[in-house]
């Protein structure tokens, strides 16, 4: 009898819901009771299932003083609708569910001393390594190629720095002394939560690696041409050395400071005004 049952279930609806809604769509304008009477359920579960088809859009309920009110459906087109916002908000679900995992995997591995290692690829396997910064309680240190980012990434960056801003989470850097970065930090006034310092590119030539390093973990991220992969490693060992090895390069380019690099020509054009 009720044809389209199953695919309405399958958009979202319960079964109480997709069979009430047919009901509307096949014999139009009609009070609850007639509804209850077409129906094979209970008279509590239609009365239930019209209110939610009235809360979801999908029916509308009309109250004539001294009649019964009656229902009728919507255009089957909010059925649609209805799905797309279902189908945004689980993807919005699943990617905030992984964020908990990765955490959880993290606090898991730090308290049982288990070593842990996540391998990620594409753009979106780019997005969840730079995330997972997001969940720091510690400072962030970054290591990588400041130019690749804000060219090749330059959007994303731009989200994940929105996020870091708003949660707060500080960053030191170390990106190469070269035009671009000079330029940019010379013009770019800065913000509270990232400080940048350089370092001679004979002496360490960042190319297409970063590298964070933050609460217990280390990821990275290779931004090659053909292919773009990350890794999260979990270990306390790991990261303390990682730590060390950074701080001690920090302390060595005290020096390159923003005031020493307004005393140098820039050569290139007003860079982009984001932050790292």
């Amino acid at each position: 009898m009720f044809v389209y049952q199953d695919s309405l279930i399958e958009s979202g609806l319960s079964e109480t819901q997709a069979v009430i809604y047919e009901i509307l769509i096949k014999f139009g304008v009609q009070s609850a009771r007639l509804v209850h009477v077409r129906s094979p359920f209970k008279r509590g579960l239609v009365y239930k299932a019209l209110e939610q088809l009235v809360e979801l859009g999908l029916a509308e309920k009309t109250d004539v003083p001294g009649k019964v009110a009656v229902f009728k459906a919507k255009h089957p087109a909010k059925i649609k609708e209805l799905a797309e916002n279902r189908h945004k908000m689980a993807e919005n679900s699943l990617f905030a569910i992984d964020q908990v995992i990765n955490q959880l995997s993290s606090e898991f591995n730090l308290a049982t001393g288990q070593p842990g290692v996540r391998f990620f690829e594409g753009v979106d396997g780019l997005k969840k390594v730079w995330w997972d910064t997001l969940n720091s309680k510690t400072t962030v240190y970054t290591l990588g190629n400041m130019e690749m980012v804000m060219k090749k990434y330059g959007d994303l960056n731009q989200k994940y720095v929105i996020e870091r801003k708003k949660r707060q989470i500080k960053k030191l850097a170390i990106a190469n002394d070269n035009e671009f970065n000079r330029q940019f930090l010379t013009s770019y006034s800065g913000n509270e939560i990232t400080e940048t310092r350089l370092i001679d590119e004979k002496q360490l030539k960042f190319k297409s690696t970063v590298v964070q390093i933050y609460d217990g973990r280390i990821s990275y991220t290779t931004l090659n041409e053909d292919s773009v992969i990350g890794i999260i490693i979990t270990d306390l060992s790991i990261y303390e050395l990682n730590k060390r090895i950074f701080e001690k390069m920090w302390n060595d380019l005290d020096g390159k400071t923003k005031t020493e690099l307004k005393s140098e020509p820039a050569k290139l054009l007003t860079p982009p005004k984001i932050d790292w």
